[in-house]
C-alpha cells in the first residue's frame, strides 16, 4: 500500500467490511487506463498481470492481439455481443479491506439513500473507486383514488421490493436499475423512459485513468418474436447503441413466463461468456432472471407486465429494517453486483462482493433538495398540496 493509503487509514476508520473481485475488460485502442499506462511507460510491465482477449473476426491474424487465446474467434457470444466487436486485455482479481482496500465509506446522501463507497490501491493503475446508492424505502406510489372518491397514495405496478426478495431467504433485494429505459417492440427508435420513482438503484466506479458509468437491466417483452430463437435486449441504460444483433436465448414455450426466466437464468449462467469466451478465471458472474409475473396486469404501455428481464447488478441486505438505517443504526450484512461499461470507451467492468456495515460516515452539511424547496415555497405562497403528498 501507499504512504497515502496508509495514513488514510490511520486516520479515518472504515465504516464497512468488504470483500470483492472484479473482472476489468479494457478495450485496447479506447481504455483510459491503458493509455494512462503507456503516457506513464508503465503498460509493458503492467500487461504482464493481465489476460488479453480478442474474439474478432479478423482477416489478418496479424492483427490480433498478441498472446491472445484465438479459440473464441467467430464463437457467438449468447449475452455479450461486446466480446466479438473489440480487444481487450483483462484485469481481474480479488480485494479487502485488510488489504487492497484502503476506505469503505457508508452514509447516507442528500437524498436519504444508502452509499458504499470503496477504494483500493491497485499499484500502477492507481486508485479503484466503485460503489453503489440505493433507496431504503424503495416503492413507486401515485396519487390516486382509492375507490371511495378520495385521494390515497397507492403502489405502482405491486410491491417492488418484496417481490423481487421473494426467493432470497430472508434477503431484502434492490435491483440496481437506475438510468433506464424501454425500447418499444414495435419501433426500436421508440424508447419509454423509467420515471426517476421507478429507480431502486445505481452503481458508480473510476478504475484509475477510466471513468466508469452504471450500465441497467435488459429487459423481454413475452411473446415478441415469439416465432423466433433469438432474444433481443428491450430494456437497457441510454448509452447502449443499437439493437440489430440477436442474442441466442431460447425464445419462451408455450407462453410460460415465470418458466422461461428460469430457462433463461440457467441457460447464461452454463453458457457464461466471461468465462466461455472472455478467458476469465477468477471472477465469475451471477445471473438474476425475473419473469415479473407478479405485476398487476393491464393493457396500458407503460408498466413492466409481460416482461422478462435479467439483472445483473443487484444490492442484497439480510433482515433490512429501512427505520433502523433512516434512524442511522446500522448493522447490515449483504452482497452486490455491479454492472459498469467506459463513459468513452465499450470497456466493461464488473465487481461483486460482501459487505458489513457497522457504522455510517456523519455528513453534516447537505444541498436541500429542491423538490423539498419547492413544496416549501408553494405551501408558504397559500398553495395547498394534494392530500396524499
Amino acid at each position: 500500500m501507499t504512504l497515502l493509503s496508509l495514513l488514510l487509514v490511520g486516520c479515518v476508520p472504515n465504516d464497512a467490511e468488504v470483500k470483492a473481485s472484479y473482472a476489468f475488460y479494457m478495450a485496447d485502442d479506447t481504455s483510459d487506463s491503458l493509455a494512462g499506462l503507456r503516457a506513464r511507460n508503465q503498460f509493458e510491465e503492467e500487461k504482464k498481470s493481465m489476460i488479453p482477449v480478442d474474439c474478432r473476426e479478423l482477416a489478418e491474424e496479424t492483427l490480433r492481439l498478441p498472446g491472445a487465446d484465438t479459440a473464441c474467434a467467430g464463437e457467438s457470444p449468447v449475452w455479450f455481443p461486446w466480446i466479438s466487436r473489440y480487444a481487450y486485455y483483462l484485469k481481474e482479481g480479488s480485494l479487502s479491506t485488510e488489504d487492497d482496500i484502503y476506505r469503505a465509506e457508508a452514509l447516507i446522501n442528500s437524498e436519504g439513500d444508502l452509499q458504499l463507497t470503496v477504494h483500493a490501491n491497485m499499484g500502477a493503475l492507481q486508485d479503484f473507486r466503485f460503489g453503489f446508492t440505493i433507496d431504503p424505502t424503495f416503492q413507486p406510489t401515485e396519487c390516486a383514488d382509492d375507490g371511495t372518491g378520495a385521494m390515497a397514495l397507492q403502489n405502482v405496478d405491486g410491491d417492488w421490493l418484496t417481490e423481487w426478495s421473494a426467493n432470497d431467504d430472508g434477503y431484502t433485494v434492490w435491483e440496481l436499475n437506475g438510468g433506464s429505459f424501454q425500447v418499444n417492440p414495435n419501433n426500436q427508435e421508440d424508447y419509454w423512459y423509467f420515471p426517476p420513482e421507478w429507480e431502486a438503484g445505481v452503481s458508480f466506479a473510476r478504475f484509475g485513468d477510466e471513468p466508469l458509468i452504471h450500465r441497467a437491466t435488459d429487459f423481454q417483452q413475452e411473446g415478441f418474436n415469439g416465432s423466433s430463437s433469438v432474444y433481443y435486449p428491450l430494456y437497457m441504460p441510454a448509452v447502449t447503441t443499437g439493437l440489430s444483433e440477436p442474442y441466442s436465448i431460447p425464445g419462451p414455450s408455450g407462453g410460460d413466463i415465470t418458466q422461461w426466466a428460469s430457462d433463461v437464468q440457467s441457460f447464461l449462467t452454463e453458457q457464461d461468456d466471461l468465462t466461455r469466451l472472455a478467458s476469465g478465471e477468477k471472477f465469475k458472474l451471477n445471473y438474476r432472471a425475473h419473469s415479473n409475473a407478479w405485476r398487476p396486469v393491464d393493457e396500458l404501455e407503460p408498466g413492466l407486465d409481460n416482461w422478462m428481464d435479467v439483472s445483473l447488478g443487484y444490492v442484497r441486505i439480510k433482515n433490512f429494517n429501512a427505520a433502523d438505517v433512516k434512524a442511522g443504526k446500522v448493522n447490515l450484512t449483504g452482497d452486490f453486483q455491479l454492472q459498469l461499461q467506459g463513459t468513452d470507451s465499450p470497456s466493461r467492468l464488473y465487481v461483486n462482493g460482501t459487505f458489513t456495515i457497522d457504522h455510517l460516515s456523519e455528513v453534516t452539511s447537505f444541498n436541500p433538495l429542491l423538490e423539498d424547496v419547492k413544496r416549501e415555497e408553494y405551501v408558504d405562497a397559500g398553495g395547498t398540496l394534494p392530500a396524499c403528498k
